[in-house]
């Protein structure tokens, strides 16, 4: 460890700072776009800074923290350099400078401290370059720290000088970045930490004054942070990059202004994710912190900017890779909200660019609004996408040409006004044709197939129903004569019953039989499915970890081919849940708390568990207002958890989840399930809006978050305000 002074909180510099808040100014030929909005711009490279917005704090040392290319400041602004002031140096030219922390004397420490707070309803991203270089001693000093705090915390102090950067001791701090170059930021030095590890050139996080200032991730530089030998700043520019999205997620990007741009170190970190760590606070103040001890470097900022977040969307594209020609296929088009990003507020467009030799048929999505115009496909939807969240798909369905040859590729991109700058959302996929259709004639027999499938995974002392399909070629003939179908129940199943519309149903032991007439206006006409059998098999309590299988036949009068008249459904007992600890806890929040007419308005469903066993299959029930039963739900799922399952049609159509939830879902330990509906209130409605919901553990489990049943609810009342 270097040699240093004692670790005593900087004395003296409680900073006070106004409550006002900064008007958020759009961006210069953005007028009537949802984009960024620029709440605070400062360069740092003239001789002044406006008036009462930054503070100085220069806890020690002879250097005090300066504008470099000052002479003469107004009052309020921030102050000359000394030696600049005492004639020792001369001023950098106006338009060129920076603010100097420290220059590289020897125990020397500055701040600075933006005295306004600013507004997170549409997340934060701050830019701003950073320099250190130029030591005068045989080792270069620790770094530089770059801190975010409440903004209602009144006074602003600076903490502990050396390896903690200035970020442990903050009073009301968020988050704290450490640009360490020396590599104490991670220890024990900088805060609570599990990390004991000297870690030089190392981008750090910590966490809030709550978790005890706690280190929760960093990554490795990967070019320095520094040009210690450098004797000018401009070898020594670092560009940072920071978002903060309204839903507590972290991106943090690096330009080392060695010709490789920026690149991507964090990227939606979860903030609440980590014990203790507060939500995002309404507003936050920020600040810089450095110093020198026995070891020295020019510290040094400029080029500050914060600005809202964007929307930043991406597209995901899958589908069919491979299609004969002649023959149909589908894409599935999914646009998705990145973590660390604002919410739209405009319409969400996406669209699908078919290759060449493929012809779309129909493209929908539910709440999609989609129209198709030869080889494009254009879809949209006016709603909110929240961060993190994904819309409900689109599926686009295609033919290919009976002349298709070749690797053909369809490209599909998701837009919204505002939408991230540099950002790509576009999507490929390939489709081979492997071949033509060959249509064989139209035969007068019929030929009819059999499919089985299954309700869930069957359990130790349940029910578990599986279907029967039967269904007719496209190219036979209709069915002339008696349509029989059997089901053998797997060796450790009991039939408890069968049904279905149309068929005449009789159980004997583990055998079910199923009749119909197969004729006249009964006959299953080429290409049709009859309405399914549903058989019940109720399966014994000592069945747990059983891998076993049901057997289904089908037989009609004249098949003309019995090759799959046949079909297997294997299946797996799972195993009881009796020894499962699970934590399962459910939160339930709105935003905004006071809801407007015509505005967007999210309600977001929490499911955590703090216990060390997963909770598969856990039921979570939300009932909404009737206004809502509609709208569907967005899921995110982390640490191995599962969102709700799709419907799934019989067509193979992937239908979202709608209105109240009644579905299972699974916890692991650790990790989360983040269910989110938006909508805006209609005018004229006034009513409180009162959410319920509820979280039970699966059958047998122990768990610790609450006993039985855990329950929440929230009612959000419509907001009085005029603005």
């Amino acid at each position: 460890m270097r040699p240093r002074g004692p670790h005593a909180r900087i004395a003296g510099t409680a900073i006070a700072v106004a409550a006002a808040a900064l008007v958020a100014v759009p961006q210069a030929g953005t007028a009537g776009a949802a984009a960024r909005e620029e709440l605070v711009s400062e360069s740092f490279s003239g001789s002044s800074t406006t008036p009462g917005m930054w503070a100085a704090p220069s806890p020690r040392g002879s250097h005090t923290p300066c504008l470099t290319a000052a002479t003469d400041p107004p009052a309020g602004s921030l102050k000359a350099c000394n030696a600049v002031k005492s004639g020792r140096s001369k001023a950098d030219p106006p338009g060129e400078g920076v603010f100097q922390l420290t220059d590289n004397s020897k125990k020397d420490a500055g701040g600075l401290v933006l005295t306004k707070p600013l507004t997170t309803k549409k997340g934060l991203r701050l830019d701003f370059d950073m320099y250190m270089y130029d030591q005068s001693t045989k080792k270069a000093a620790d770094g530089i720290a770059f801190y975010l705090l409440d903004g209602a915390q009144k006074e602003v102090t600076a903490g502990e000088i050396g390896g903690a950067l200035g970020y442990k001791g903050i009073k009301g701090a968020v988050m704290g970045f450490g640009f360490d170059q020396f590599g104490n930021f991670a220890t024990k030095i900088g805060g609570a930490t599990e990390n004991s590890k000297f870690t030089p050139d190392n981008i750090g996080v910590r966490g809030a004054e709550s978790t005890g200032y706690r280190y929760i991730t960093g990554v490795k530089a990967p070019a320095s942070l520094d040009a210690p030998d450098a004797k000018s700043r401009q070898s020594a520019k670092r560009h940072v990059s920071i978002a903060v999205s309204p839903a507590n997620f972290l991106s943090l990007s690096m330009d080392f202004n060695d010709g490789k741009g920026s690149r991507k170190l964090i990227k939606d970190f979860d903030l609440d994710g980590i014990k203790g760590q507060p939500k995002l606070p309404d507003t936050l103040k920020l600040g810089w912190s450095a110093s020198t001890g026995a070891y020295t470097s020019y510290h040094e900022i400029s080029g500050f900017r914060a600005a809202s977040l964007d929307p930043n969307l991406s597209v995901k594209l899958t589908g069919d890779l491979q299609v004969r020609a002649g023959g149909a296929g589908s894409a599935q088009l999914e646009v998705s909200n990145a973590a660390a990003a604002a919410a739209t507020d405009g319409t969400v467009t996406a669209t699908y660019k078919i290759a060449a030799g493929l012809k779309v048929d129909r493209a929908s999505g539910d709440g999609w609004s989609c129209d198709v115009a030869g080889d494009l496909v254009t879809c949209k939807r006016p709603d909110v996408l929240e961060p993190g969240a994904s819309a409900p798909p689109i599926t686009i369905r295609y033919t290919a040409g009976g002349a298709a040859t070749g690797l053909l590729n369809s490209i599909a991109k998701a837009t919204t006004p505002g939408q991230a700058p540099g950002e790509d959302p576009a999507a490929k996929l390939a489709v081979q044709i492997i071949g033509q259709i060959v249509t064989p004639p139209v035969g007068k027999d019929p030929s009819v197939s059999l499919s089985i499938t299954h309700d869930g995974d069957p359990v130790p002392g349940g029910v578990t129903p599986y279907h029967l399909t039967v269904r007719n070629d496209s190219h036979a003939g209709p069915t002339d004569g008696t349509v029989t179908a059997t089901f053998d129940a797997p060796s450790v199943g009991t039939i408890k019953l069968a049904r279905g519309d149309g068929w005449r149903c009789k159980v004997d032991g583990k055998r079910a039989t199923c009749t119909r007439r197969g004729m006249g206006d009964d006959a299953l006409k080429p290409g049709k499915t009859y309405p399914p059998v549903t058989v019940e098999v109720a399966f014994p309590d000592d069945a747990a970890g059983a891998v076993v299988e049901a057997q289904g036949k089908i037989t009609v009068p004249g098949d003309a081919d019995e090759s799959d008249n046949e079909a297997v459904e294997p299946v797996t007992v799972a195993k009881p849940n009796k020894e499962a600890r699970t934590g399962l806890k459910i939160h339930v929040d709105a935003s905004p708390r006071q809801y407007k007419a015509e505005q967007p308005f999210t309600y977001t469903v929490t499911v955590t568990n703090d216990g060390p066993d997963l909770a598969k299959d856990a039921v979570v029930n939300v009932h909404l207002p009737d206004k809502w039963t509609k709208v569907p739900w967005a899921c995110k799922a982390t640490g191995g958890s599962r969102c709700p399952k799709p419907i799934v049609t019989k067509d193979k159509y992937v239908l979202p989840i709608k209105g109240n939830l009644d579905t299972t879902i699974d916890v692991a330990p650790g990790g989360k399930v983040v269910l989110q509906v938006s909508c805006k209130p209609p005018k004229g409605f006034t009513s409180p809006i009162e959410i319920m919901g509820a979280i039970t553990p699966p059958p047998g489990a122990v768990n610790a978050g609450c006993t039985g049943t855990c329950k929440a609810t929230l009612t959000a009342p419509k907001s009085t305000s005029w603005f």
